[in-house]
């Protein structure tokens, strides 16, 4: 581009829908370089994101927020498991004591499993 904006005898300054082109100032406009890194890291990371330094590269949400929603209902999981051993061992609450968290788990993970397979 640069050697086409200094010759005066370019197509660019000839075609009438390229009118700001012409107004560049050669001298000016690449007379400095950035140089821009395109994002490849594995698995969380966007794929094809142009940043300035490769420690920039964003996160994919696509992939960041279904592994986070599976790993918090695995947590709750298991506090749910602590909460109602802990009610039957002391005999607080017993409505607690008789909770089954499996039967809790497998609707949030249906429902992951549907949200997955349509995004």
């Amino acid at each position: 581009l640069k050697a086409q904006l200094s010759s005066t005898t370019s197509s660019i300054f000839h075609r009438d829908d390229l009118d700001m082109l012409r107004l560049i100032i050669v001298d000016r406009s690449f007379s400095y370089a950035r140089v821009l890194h395109l994002c490849n890291r594995d698995p969380f990371w966007e794929f094809g994101a142009v940043v300035n330094t490769p420690e920039e590269c964003p996160l994919d949400m696509v992939k960041v927020l279904p592994g986070a929603f599976v790993v918090s209902i695995m947590i709750l999981l298991l506090l749910l498991q602590v909460v109602g051993f802990l009610s039957h061992e002391c005999n607080i609450l017993p409505r607690l004591a008789q909770m089954r968290p499996l039967d809790i788990l497998t609707p949030f993970i249906s429902l992951y499993t549907t949200l997955a397979d349509y995004a």
